[in-house]
């Protein structure tokens, strides 16, 4: 008589090898009987079934044996029998990896130009598993999860193409509602301070006209960078542009005292002229636009007259511009 144990299979994880089934259990599905005369199957009794060390498979293992067939794996370990000699052909067991499904976690994201965060999932199955198995708790999943490609502010969707699993068949829960964001990047624009002396020529605060001004970034936006300046700004933008201009109520001819000076709009372009999302402007700070007062020197004229005469018309005294003032 042959016993072909036939081909048996079961999920990574699963709780169907927990107990050596034997074939007087749900093993016996899957196996067939050959040579036994017609109504003499009461003979064959004492029949059970196991697994066997066979194309590395490990019986002792149970459900850690990675996911693949091993060849002659599933054999018949007892029986009795008093008319036949038993042959027995060994079966394969081919275990199946386990669908699981990873769940992206919601509510990552990044500051543009920031390096990504090791994106975080949460796994599940609706597979049955042995009790107290962990999902991925011998590390079955290698690599990491990753998301679209980009780098420009906005939402992207996650993907499994970092991760792979010999033992497990990955899906990626892909939701609308969860994503990966990078958000703009908050720079606060700090007009800076500029002076010039009551009567000189007014220079407006313009970049053209080389005033100065600091984009500063908040460390807390951009915490693995080491600078908060215009350097980095600059770096950021890339082939960007921005675009920046200033304003103050200081003029032509304006009296001697301090005047602010505001940032009248900041934005940024591609090399194409149109805007892009990529930083949030901050323009509230304000910078200082101080006209002096125009230090003169004051010298007494020499003049005279004659008693009873009327003053004369010449000036009593010079005013001079100092040296060096403008």
């Amino acid at each position: 008589a042959y016993y072909y144990a036939g081909v048996y299979d079961f999920n990574f994880g699963s709780e169907y090898v927990v107990d050596r089934v034997t074939g007087q259990g749900s093993w016996g599905d899957h196996y067939n009987v050959s040579g036994v005369l017609s109504g003499d199957e009461e003979n064959l009794d004492g029949l059970t079934f196991g697994f066997a060390a066979s194309d590395g498979f490990d019986p002792e293992k149970e459900t850690r044996n990675d996911a693949r067939t091993y060849v002659g794996a599933i054999t018949l370990t007892e029986y009795s029998s008093t008319n036949y000699i038993v042959t027995v052909d060994p079966g394969d067991v081919t275990i199946r990896p386990l669908p699981v499904t990873l769940t992206p976690v919601s509510g990552q994201s990044k500051y543009y130009g920031a390096a990504d965060p090791v994106l975080q999932y949460k796994l599940s199955t609706l597979e049955p598993t042995l009790p107290g198995y962990t999902l991925n708790g011998n590390g079955e999943i290698v690599g990491s999860l990753s998301r679209d490609s980009g780098e420009s502010a906005g939402y992207y969707n996650f993907n499994k193409f970092g991760l792979s699993s010999v033992n497990y068949a990955l899906d990626v829960s892909i939701n609308s509602l969860i994503s990966f964001r990078i958000m703009p990047l908050p720079i606060t624009i700090v007009p800076g301070n500029t002076e010039i002396y009551f009567g000189a020529t007014f220079v407006s605060p313009s970049v053209d006209n080389g005033f100065s001004f600091t984009a500063k970034i908040d460390p807390a936006y951009a915490s693995d960078v080491a600078q908060q300046d215009n350097a980095l700004v600059s770096e950021l933008a890339g082939t960007n542009t921005l675009t920046i201009s200033f304003r103050t109520s200081a003029a032509q001819g304006s009296a001697a005292g301090e005047y602010s000076v505001t940032t009248d709009k900041c934005f940024a372009t591609d090399e194409n002229g149109i805007n892009i999302n990529n930083f949030t402007f901050d323009l509230s700070a304000k910078g200082v636009y101080t006209v002096k007062r125009l230090p003169v020197q004051i010298a007494a004229n020499a003049v005279s007259k004659q008693f009873a005469d009327v003053d004369p018309g010449t000036a009593y005294y010079t005013a001079t511009i100092l040296d060096g003032i403008q």
